[in-house]
């Protein structure tokens, strides 16, 4: 039977493989008290050094957030729009920055919530300005791989919005997604959970939300087709 360790390195492999944004991983062995222990990674850590390796020097300075789910505040980081007062401490106990954090500016990720929000951004003009924000084939690539994998984790291919990673792509870059957001995994060792997986498995409203619209679904079933 496969464990975590070989599920967490044969992901990661395949999601390098996909061109995606990914974390490196390698097998390890530790020894304690001079008996050897197998079966852990050495597991890349998501920050500034992971920006520069992935995107280079030309494109590292965006913003760069952990969505979390603290267990004694009952909400999570599913892009839910908290209301047109915009208070950057509505958010912050849900999106760790990791990246510029003595800017301490939450206001690029409040302006995607917002979009997500349907009375913020109602469906007429929905689809445009989403796509204004994001990459929208590398969200979907990110929701195809997600089903295909069948990534048991709680995050926002699933229900929990926690344990994915959001990198908005600084705009004076060269890159095709410059100014976009793009949305990297994080938790993959609960992968190959159901061979049966549904394809629009997630019950996040703003996955959903993106899934759903007639402008993206072709999108997410052309990345998994391919």
């Amino acid at each position: 039977n496969a464990t975590s360790v070989d599920v967490e390195v044969v992901v990661s492999d395949l999601i390098r493989r996909s061109g995606m944004p990914y974390p490196q991983e390698w097998t390890v062995n530790l020894t304690f008290q001079g008996s050897l222990d197998h079966g852990y990674i050495r597991k890349e850590r998501m920050d500034p050094e992971f920006l520069f390796r992935h995107f280079g020097d030309a494109s590292d300075a965006g913003n760069f957030y952990r969505a979390l789910a603290p267990e004694n505040l009952g909400d999570q980081g599913n892009l839910e729009y908290f209301g047109p007062s915009e208070d950057p401490e509505d958010y912050r106990p849900f999106y760790e920055k990791r990246a510029n954090e003595e800017e301490d500016d939450f206001t690029d990720i409040i302006e995607l919530c917002r979009t997500f929000d349907p009375v913020a951004t109602p469906d007429p003009v929905f689809a445009d300005r989403l796509a204004e924000l994001i990459d929208a084939n590398e969200w979907a690539r990110f929701f195809a791989l997600q089903s295909l994998i069948s990534n048991n984790d709680g995050s926002i291919q699933t229900g929990t919005a926690e344990d994915y990673l959001a990198y908005r792509a600084p705009a004076p870059s060269n890159r095709p997604d410059a100014g976009k957001w793009l949305l990297l995994p994080w938790d993959i060792e609960e992968s190959f959970a159901d061979p049966q997986e549904r394809l629009f498995r997630t019950s996040v409203a703003a996955a959903r939300r993106f899934l759903l619209n007639p402008r993206f679904t072709g999108l997410y079933y052309a990345n998994l087709d391919d």
